[in-house]
């Protein structure tokens, strides 16, 4: 068995993330971790703030090249799975697998089976072609358990994932065919462009960038990107902010008006704090709108993030104020 250097290879099954070798468990984890679990901080033209930026990527599987042994992260969980060799063949071993073959398919692999030396060339061939199905088949499965025994395409859903389950074959109901079509559903944008807006208002987009400059379309705000070319910044109307100002109520801040944005020494990494004269209805606002937790760090500053546990006393990272 060939010795690798670079043992920990991080793949991201049934995604078009690319596979990356790494020396270490550790930083296998992290590379893993952060493509994972990693969300936009802040909306910009490629992605929305709170939402994943690998999109694609549902789980990471860890495997030591060396010894088979393997780590499984999955989005929306922080245990990590563990699995040797041992355990991955024992897993594969408990699956089913519902076989059609035609009736001459199955004659000529009875016929094989007694007799390996056929002469017939059709029935060899008939007998080629069924244990090609049943090869086929077992590779089906053992790959979709190396992938994390979660990403089932639409040639092997028939497969049972557990013997003692459900049976195979299973007409879905209306409640099920409804669910799986809001699933396929695309959300609602929530931050709008002034097309978009004017659409919504069934006013042209020149009339209310016009209200906009003239400060009579307050929903509208303007984001500014210092990495973007000639430092440009765009104008967009949030949401939330068009439909409280059609009902005449009050509108919240924008989350980068309530919220200051810090780095943690540990996952997940990222946590905000409440800027200095921040109203608590926008605070409760933003909490309540992207399922923010609410902790301590260390020294008792509040906190609020993503996957924060309660725990845990975080330590922020304080800018480096020595230059």
């Amino acid at each position: 068995m060939p010795e690798f250097k670079r043992a920990y290879r991080v793949e991201y099954p049934e995604s078009s993330e690319r596979y990356r070798n790494c020396d270490t468990l550790e930083d296998a984890l992290w590379w893993a971790r952060g493509t994972v679990h990693n969300r936009w901080i802040e909306t910009n033209e490629f992605g929305q703030a709170g939402e994943y930026v690998h999109e694609d990527v549902r789980a990471a599987v860890i495997t030591n090249r060396n010894t088979g042994y393997r780590w499984i992260l999955r989005r929306g969980e922080s245990t990590v799975e563990f699995q040797t060799p041992a355990m991955f063949e024992e897993q594969v071993g408990d699956q089913t697998i519902d076989l059609h073959l035609t009736i001459e398919e199955a004659e000529a692999l009875a016929r094989a089976a007694k007799s390996p030396d056929l002469k017939d060339k059709r029935t060899k061939a008939l007998a080629e072609q069924a244990l090609g199905q049943v090869a086929l088949l077992c590779r089906q499965v053992r790959e979709r358990v190396r992938a994390g025994d979660t990403f089932i395409d639409g040639w092997s859903r028939g497969i049972p994932r557990d013997w003692r389950g459900r049976p195979p074959v299973e007409q879905p109901t209306v409640d099920d065919e409804a669910s799986e079509q809001a699933a396929t559903e695309k959300p609602e944008k929530e931050d709008l462009s002034l097309k978009d807006a004017a659409k919504l208002l069934g006013k042209a987009r020149n009339t209310l960038h016009s209200w906009y400059k003239a400060g009579k379309f307050p929903p509208a705000v303007e984001i500014r990107h210092p990495w973007r070319q000639n430092g440009k910044s765009i104008v967009i109307v949030p949401r939330y902010r068009l439909e409280a100002w059609q009902a005449g109520e009050r509108m919240p801040e924008t989350l980068d008006q309530v919220f200051e944005t810090h780095s943690l020494h540990e996952p997940p990494w990222v946590c905000f704090t409440a800027k200095r004269g921040a109203a608590k209805f926008d605070i409760d606002f933003w909490v309540e709108r992207r399922n923010l937790k609410t902790t301590t760090a260390k020294g008792g500053r509040r906190i609020y993030g993503y996957d924060l546990e309660d725990d845990r006393q975080y330590e922020i990272v304080e800018p480096d104020r020595s230059n």
